[in-house]
């Protein structure tokens, strides 16, 4: 899922509900076997109690934060053997890739 609420809307509690709602009671019904089904979520932060936001304080999701200014050196594992390198102060993207 890709940007589940629109800029716009990030202000309003109804909207920002609404968004939730519809996560919980549609999108996360999709799933052919939710045992093993995933969900991602890629969204910027908008407000405290947008979705990403009320995902990360219920618990139980792997969060990765890439923050527009990369706030310190963090390696991000993408698969056996590779990772993402970004150094504090990083801006988007960061071209770094360390194969080890």
């Amino acid at each position: 899922m890709d940007d589940p609420s629109k800029a716009e809307d990030a202000a309003s509690a109804v909207k920002r509900e609404a968004v939730y709602d519809w996560f919980a009671g549609t999108a996360l019904t999709r799933l052919d076997d939710p045992n093993i089904g995933a969900v991602i979520v890629i969204a910027q932060r908008l407000h405290e109690d947008d979705l990403p936001g009320r995902l990360i304080a219920t618990g139980g999701w792997e969060v990765l934060e890439l923050p527009a200014i990369e706030t310190q050196d963090r390696l991000i594992p993408l698969a056996k053997d590779v990772k993402w390198g970004r150094k504090a102060g990083d801006l988007p993207p960061a071209k770094s890739l360390i194969v080890v």
